[in-house]
């Protein structure tokens, strides 16, 4: 059988910059092929780059560079806010995400890339921390705050959950058609909070979808916040394991590792993935603000995890 191969998520080599999203793809695939990475993953984050960006020329330029710098596209991901509608009891706001949606399945059929991904969606909750998925412990370390209770606002919709999960249900299976059609995979991504947040919700979500085209996107690192034990959830989602975004953690605060730097066991990781035939991408996704060398991290990790591949497969 094969072996995954390392690749790394594009955005993590991007600036961020509003000038930057209408050119982002070009100079993180030159990126990741310098530093030796055999896929990377493309995103759509704005209407504007979806509009603008992913033009005919640029698709032209981009199928270019993969052929020329031997990269595969392993996935392409439409970010979860762009499409937050498809949570929506509101049937307009539900319509209008699935047909940005639409548009991304359309853009990833005319990469040639095989998998459609996004982040399972939030409902409208609010939290004290900007970014609600790291919102998981009473002291983080870059906010103050006067309450040490973990305080979440919910919203109403959510106090009837079984027509809220229903609703949802019937968003992700639209799209899991749409991406089917189009002769893609669907993705699905868990985060902290995320109306699909762990393991078990996905093996539900995809009992109810009842589409095999609809499989799972596993972070190692927020699937390590719930407390998850990644092999274990490996077997459990097994071929519906369709793409991976790896990073290690020291299981307390940092949740943001290059793989070997933490206390994940990728030993026992990729004898999960090689018992279960996975072949696909090991994608980097892990950032260091104020890292002084951010690429020496990505080397060694990048080492680290290729040299567990071979040891194990």
């Amino acid at each position: 059988m094969k072996s995954p191969k390392v690749g790394i998520c594009g955005w993590i080599l991007a600036p961020l910059s509003s000038e930057h999203v209408l050119k982002t793809g070009f100079e993180e695939m030159l990126k990741a092929a310098e530093l030796g990475f055999k896929g990377i993953e493309l995103i759509v984050s704005t209407e504007r780059q979806l509009k603008e960006f992913y033009t005919r020329d640029n698709i032209k330029k981009i199928l270019e560079i993969c052929e020329t710098k031997g990269l595969t596209i392993s996935q392409f991901v439409i970010l979860s806010e762009l499409i937050e509608g498809l949570a929506s009891m509101d049937n307009t706001q539900k319509q209008n995400a699935l047909k940005v949606f639409r548009e991304g399945v359309n853009i990833a059929t005319e990469l040639n890339v095989k998998i459609v991904n996004t982040v399972s969606q939030w409902p409208k909750i609010e939290a004290p921390f900007w970014y609600v998925p790291i919102y998981i412990h009473p002291v983080q370390a870059d906010f103050a705050r006067s309450d040490f209770k973990l305080t979440i606002k919910l919203p109403d919709e959510v106090k009837t959950w079984d027509k809220y999960w229903e609703n949802y249900v019937d968003s992700i299976g639209q799209c899991t058609d749409i991406a089917a059609d189009a002769g893609l995979y669907f993705s699905l991504e868990v985060h902290p909070h995320s109306i699909v947040s762990t393991t078990d919700a996905l093996l539900l979500l995809f009992k109810e979808v009842g589409s095999n085209k609809l499989g799972a996107n596993m972070d190692t690192g927020w699937h390590f916040t719930k407390r998850e034990y990644i092999p274990l959830s490996i077997y459990r989602l097994r071929d519906r394991l369709l793409n991976m975004h790896v990073r290690d953690s020291d299981g307390f605060l940092q949740y943001n590792l290059p793989p070997g730097m933490g206390i994940l066991n990728w030993v026992e990781i990729l004898r999960a993935l090689k018992d279960i035939g996975y072949e696909g991408f090991m994608d980097f996704e892990f950032v260091a603000p104020g890292c002084e060398d951010f690429e020496d991290y990505l080397r060694r990790g990048k080492k680290y995890l290729e040299e567990m591949i071979e040891q194990i497969y």
